[in-house]
């Protein structure tokens, strides 16, 4: 795996700004975006330790496996979501996946 994969994915999802939503699951990385067109979705995919990349439910999916959790804590880590709380969270409203 690359290092530093949660931040070169940053920069290829159109950077801290065009996110509004981070979160993952058991093998993904799922984000919500200000802006689908700033991300470079070939670039993601050439990222060694990127499986593949999805779109579900309005939500973008990195898969990355079992070494998800580390990618995401590295990612949020360099952004202002280190918290862990979400843009919708702040605005009062509710992501589904957070609810669970």
């Amino acid at each position: 795996m690359e290092k530093d994969l949660g931040k070169k994915i940053l920069q290829l999802v159109g950077g801290e700004a065009n996110i509004s939503a981070i979160t993952h699951c058991a093998t993904r990385l799922r984000m919500s975006f200000q802006d689908k067109k700033k991300v470079n979705e070939a670039g993601i995919k050439q990222l060694d330790g990127v499986l593949g990349t999805m779109e579900k439910g309005g939500q973008y999916q990195v898969i990355i496996g079992p070494a998800v959790d580390q990618v995401y804590q590295d990612l949020i880590h360099a952004t202002r979501f280190e918290s862990g709380i979400n843009e919708e969270e702040t605005k009062g409203k509710k992501n589904i996946i957070t609810l669970f």
